[in-house]
């Protein structure tokens, strides 16, 4: 490791391209300088990482755009989700059990918000699922694992657009609903599956719309499972307007004499992720059982571009930025 790294910061509040530098800094070293945060992690955590790809998540641009200086520290670096090598640490494993390293940085986060919407559908064999936004980050993981959950005997359907019809498919989907071509989702939805209704839908963008109707295609008890409500903007008028419909969403009574849609909302959160939520998606990507799609790989230097993609919410899987300019695509 040099003495010296290369990072992208944050100290304002705003759009990626407008507070995100370019920068360099002193490389961490092991043992971290003391005293240690009180809550730090226990000594045998600590491991040193030369990083050589990381994972971009929308998260992150909520981050940038929508909290304020006092509720984080001073000088930010964005994204939790990265790969690489281990230099420094007590611990015997130096990769994630041989998989390629943009895989490793793409498969983390997205992959723990995708098993919990499908263990908060509580899918089981034969069932039928309709994945919303099925061809983004999340979703082509949840078309994979709810695959597996329903079997074979079973129905998993992916809302899409056309152009990503056969990746969707190609991941274990049994047919697609290509959305530009109905004006009215919902409607389309409704009558298309009116005599073979759903057990469940995993939306892994968040349309409230698509919830708000969801009795036309979903059956009596079947739960809409969501990664939240989609915000029209990252302003932040319009996530507090979110987070109060989601709010709303679980706490107003489902029954629609009283005002409710008539089916349960569920919303997935990864906020505190344990050690066994991170190990169980390395351990199925290691064994084959996940494939991360990838969207797009950038160059370090054009991380403010990477995020430009992300933000644009059309991206087909994951959006990687390389850290390690000297590390391939499919290098392990």
């Amino acid at each position: 490791m040099t003495s010296h790294h290369r990072l992208w910061t944050f100290t304002a509040r705003g759009p990626p391209s407008s507070v995100l530098a370019f920068t360099s800094g002193p490389a961490p070293t092991l043992p971290p300088r003391l005293p240690l945060p009180r809550d730090s992690p226990t000594p045998e955590e600590w491991i040193l990482v030369k990083v050589a790809f990381a994972g971009l998540n929308v998260g992150a641009i909520f981050q940038m755009t929508l909290i304020p200086a006092l509720l984080r520290a001073d000088t930010c670096t964005p994204e939790m989700d990265l790969s690489g090598t281990v230099t420094d640490t007590w611990h015997p494993d130096a990769d994630a059990a041989g998989s390629r390293f943009a895989d490793a940085a793409g498969c983390l986060l997205t992959g723990m918000t995708a098993a919990q919407l499908v263990a908060d559908a509580a899918l089981k064999p034969g069932q039928g699922v309709l994945v919303v936004a099925a061809s983004g980050g999340i979703g082509t993981m949840v078309v994979q694992m709810a695959r597996k959950a329903v079997g074979a005997a079973g129905r998993v359907v992916g809302v899409c657009s056309g152009a990503n019809a056969d990746t969707v498919r190609g991941l274990g989907a049994d047919d697609v609903v290509d959305y530009t071509l109905h004006d009215d989702l919902a409607a389309y939805l409704g009558d298309a599956f009116a005599s073979a209704p759903f057990d469940a839908v995993v939306d892994t963008l968040g349309f409230q719309a698509l919830y708000a109707r969801s009795p036309l295609y979903l059956v009596p008890g079947g739960v809409y499972c969501s990664v939240g409500i989609k915000p029209p903007s990252f302003g932040v008028p319009d996530f507090l307007r979110a987070v109060v419909q989601m709010k709303l969403n679980e706490w107003w009574p489902v029954a629609r004499w009283l005002g409710g849609v008539g089916r349960p909302w569920k919303g997935a959160s990864m906020m505190s992720p344990t050690r066994e939520d991170r190990e169980s998606i390395v351990g199925m990507l290691a064994r084959g059982e996940l494939r991360v799609v990838r969207d797009s790989v950038w160059a370090f230097a054009d991380a403010d571009k990477a995020y430009e993609k992300l933000g644009g919410r059309h991206a087909r899987g994951k959006v990687l930025v390389r850290v390690d300019g000297g590390v391939g695509d499919d290098e392990c």
